[in-house]
């Protein structure tokens, strides 16, 4: 009698082959609801592009017409003046930004974050109504950024515009915020450049290599017009963007072409410690540990107290802190010292 319940309930729970099969359209499923999701997002980008042009066409209309009477008072030079100006403002975008076409953004995936992350969002921002359209609508935000944000609550504002902002490039200007002789502190997630793409992914999420070497290249030569969304695209065009992420090349032969130069440090305190205080600073590619899950990069700007001044360009917590040789050995698996 036994024997008989056994193989009924043999019968009853699926062999290999079914769960194959059942993993299989679930796999597919999933698939074809991403899919649907992206031509959604992609209809809903077209539509707001569609309805930006009608507005602008329409105040550039309404300009015209009320300045043509002035326009015959002075000559025409009043008219065409302020046509010319808005022209050239539609072009670049308002405050100095750029509107790229949709298939210049890259599409990151949403909708799927992870149930873990999305609980502690809601514990973390549960009455703060600046988050809560990220707490109603997290299918508006890539999943990788809803789990930056569960780990650094300082991106919170640069989340919340991603929507707005993630075809957009800005002007950035760094002028009066460079300090001659100090390595500046650049995080990757700033608004002036973290939407901008980088490989298949955004700055923010992905250039933690060229924000770094942005830091030493503004920092050592003053051009300010290296900052991390220059560089970033500078990484792009030369191909250091890699499937893994960004390749060491960019921190060698790259930095070269920016005018830098590089030189391989061993693991060794008495050398890294010899570098910062000759004011070369050292960039650090990082294992998993307290800086990444994956990778990163991490740049060494001074020695204080018996500790190494990190800047990291994705942490304010970290690069607010020093840290001993001992905490940073096992976490670094290469390193290079730059100087003009």
């Amino acid at each position: 009698m036994a024997g008989t319940e056994r193989i009924r309930e043999e019968r009853r729970q699926p062999n290999a082959r079914e769960r194959e099969r059942l993993e299989r359209l679930r796999k597919e499923k999933e698939r074809k609801r991403r899919l649907e999701l992206q031509k959604r997002k992609r209809r809903r980008r077209r539509i707001q592009l569609f309805f930006r042009l009608i507005k602008t066409a329409a105040v550039v209309t309404v300009v015209v017409l009320v300045c043509s009477g002035a326009g015959r008072l002075l000559g025409g030079r009043f008219s065409e003046g302020v046509v010319n100006m808005l022209w050239h403002n539609g072009a670049e975008g308002s405050g100095g930004q750029e509107t790229l076409p949709a298939s210049a953004v890259p599409v990151l995936a949403s909708g799927t974050a992870d149930e873990a992350v999305l609980a502690k969002l809601s514990q973390m921002y549960a009455g703060n109504p600046q988050a809560q359209d990220i707490l109603e609508h997290p299918e508006n935000y890539p999943d990788d950024l809803l789990a930056l944000l569960a780990k650094r609550p300082e991106t919170l504002t640069f989340v919340l515009h991603y929507p707005e902002n993630k075809n957009v490039r800005h002007k950035v200007d760094l002028s009066g915020e460079i300090e001659q002789g100090k390595i500046p502190l650049f995080y990757q997630w700033d608004e002036r450049w973290g939407y901008d793409a980088y490989g298949d992914n955004i700055v923010a999420l992905a250039g933690c290599g060229p924000t770094c070497l942005s830091m030493v290249a503004v920092g050592l030569t003053g051009d300010t017009s290296l900052h991390p969304g220059e560089v970033a695209r500078f990484s792009a065009e030369k191909g250091f963007v890699t499937e893994a992420g960004t390749a060491w090349d960019l921190m060698t032969l790259g930095a070269e072409e920016l005018g830098l130069h590089s030189e391989e440090l061993p693991l060794d305190e008495g050398r890294m410690r010899s570098a910062v205080e000759n004011g070369m600073p050292v960039i650090c590619s990082m294992r998993p540990g307290d800086f990444t899950d994956t990778g990163h990069f991490i740049v060494l700007v001074g020695w204080e107290d018996g500790g190494f001044r990190v800047n990291d360009p994705n942490s304010k917590d970290n690069s607010s802190r020093l840290w001993t040789y001992e905490e940073l050995e096992w976490q670094i698996k290469n390193l290079w010292a730059y100087s003009l």
